[in-house]
């Protein structure tokens, strides 16, 4: 296996992961480092931060995953235009365009708003947070039809969970729910 296949399989396995993935992106994501965070599912950066399809002007077609995956994230004008150029675009830009979710004035405020995200998708219930990421990956590939099926299958399949009994008893009592995962 070569460098490039073990580097596909290494942003496809993040990209897979059954667990959310979250990016944080401060300093320079040129290349191979856009391609990481475009595999990630949330993605947050410094506004200072700088990123680049730069393969582009080293002469490469960029190769383990940002040209399959950043056109699911960005507009396909946004995506032609960043890929073919290899431009350095920055966190105010990425956030202009929704290839991150919000950018930050500095890292420690980066950092903190990543670190509260996190608590906050992991206070789900896990299986949850699973299916759900699952439906939403897989829905992107369906019509709305086929896609409200599909999330109508999870959701009869959790009906007589622990985890649905839990969150609604919280919500009826007012109080923060306890999965037991």
């Amino acid at each position: 296996m070569d460098l490039v296949e073990r580097m596909q399989n290494a942003f496809t396995t993040i990209a897979k992961s059954k667990v959310p993935t979250i990016a944080l992106a401060h300093g320079f994501c040129i290349g191979g480092a856009t391609s990481l965070v475009s595999a990630c599912d949330i993605r947050l950066a410094t506004k200072d931060a700088k990123f680049s399809i730069g393969e582009t002007k080293l002469g490469l077609v960029a190769d383990v995953g940002v040209i399959q995956r950043m056109p699911k994230i960005v507009s396909s004008g946004d995506m032609n235009e960043l890929a073919l150029t290899g431009r350095i675009f920055d966190g105010e830009h990425a956030e202009r365009i929704r290839f991150v979710s919000k950018a930050y004035d500095n890292s420690d405020e980066l950092f903190e708003a990543g670190e509260k995200l996190a608590n906050e998708i992991s206070s789900n219930s896990k299986r949850i947070v699973q299916a759900t990421k699952q439906a939403l990956e897989k829905s992107s590939n369906l019509t709305i039809d086929q896609g409200l099926e599909y999330a109508k299958l999870w959701s009869t399949s959790f009906l007589v969970s622990e985890d649905l009994r839990e969150g609604v008893m919280a919500f009826l009592e007012k109080r923060d729910p306890k999965f037991n995962e």
